[in-house]
């Protein structure tokens, strides 16, 4: 959760593709925290753009 949270801060992708791994991750039965995943997208699409 860490890498797909720095690839969105750093804009390598979007909250959209990163929404779609992990449902794929899910679909096929990797464990993972699900409610804390998707709490950590809703912030990073409630959070105004990181300018470098």
């Amino acid at each position: 959760m860490w890498l797909v949270n720095e690839m969105v801060q750093t804009g390598k992708i979007t909250v959209h593709v990163a929404r779609g791994a992990y449902q794929r991750m899910r679909a096929h039965g990797r464990r993972l925290p699900w409610d804390m995943a998707e709490q950590m997208l809703t912030a990073l699409e409630d959070a105004p753009p990181v300018d470098e």
